[in-house]
C-alpha cells in the first residue's frame, strides 16, 4: 500500500446482514479474540444471532465495516452510552494492521460521528498494553482521561488495565 494515496480507498459504512461471514472472520483472528478480552475463539451461531440482534434490534449500537478498496477488512463499534456520549471501538484484520488503514478508518469514523450526532462527546477504552492502539488514538486527537478499569485479560490469565481516551481535539483530516 506505500506509494499512493489510501485515504480515497478506504471507507466506512454501516454493516448489513451480508457481512456477516467477514465479520465472523476478522472476529476469528487471534488479535481480536486477544485485544477484544474474549476467553476463545467465536461459535458461529453464537455470534450469528448476536449480529442479527445488533443489526435489527440494538438500537444503542451501530456496526460500521471499513473497506480497502471495496474490500472488507475491518469493523467499527459506535455505542450511545448517554444521551450524548459515544463510544468506539475498532478492529482491522492482521493483513491490514499497521499500514495506516486504522487511522484513515478513524479519521472518517470522526467526520462520520460529527455530521451525525451534534455535540457528542467520544470516547474509547483502551489496555494500558495496546500501545499501537493507544498511539493511534492519540495522533487524532484522544487524550487519556483521568479514568481507568481493570478488566479481565481471560487469553494472559490475568486483569488488566484499560484506560479511557476521550477525544479532545482535531483530528488533522
Amino acid at each position: 500500500m506505500s506509494g499512493i494515496d489510501i485515504f480515497n480507498v478506504i471507507n466506512i459504512r454501516r454493516a448489513e446482514l451480508s457481512d456477516f461471514d467477514f465479520f465472523y472472520k476478522i472476529k476469528s483472528e487471534y488479535s481480536n479474540v486477544y485485544w477484544t478480552g474474549h476467553s476463545k475463539f467465536p461459535k458461529y451461531d453464537e455470534l450469528r444471532k448476536w449480529y442479527e440482534y445488533t443489526l435489527f434490534s440494538n438500537p444503542a449500537r451501530e456496526i460500521l465495516i471499513i473497506q480497502y478498496n471495496n474490500e472488507n477488512v475491518g469493523y467499527i463499534y459506535l455505542d450511545k452510552i448517554k444521551k450524548d456520549t459515544l463510544e468506539i471501538a475498532m478492529a482491522i484484520c492482521e493483513k491490514y494492521q499497521s499500514k495506516g488503514v486504522g487511522a484513515i478508518a478513524l479519521k472518517k469514523l470522526l467526520k462520520y460521528i460529527f455530521q451525525r450526532f451534534n455535540n457528542s462527546s467520544i470516547e474509547a477504552w483502551i489496555f494500558e498494553s495496546n500501545i499501537e492502539s493507544i498511539r493511534l488514538f492519540s495522533k487524532n486527537g484522544f487524550i487519556a482521561a483521568n479514568e481507568t478499569r481493570i478488566v479481565d485479560f481471560p487469553l494472559k490469565n490475568s486483569k488488566e488495565k484499560q484506560i479511557k481516551f476521550i477525544f479532545a481535539g482535531d483530528s488533522n483530516g
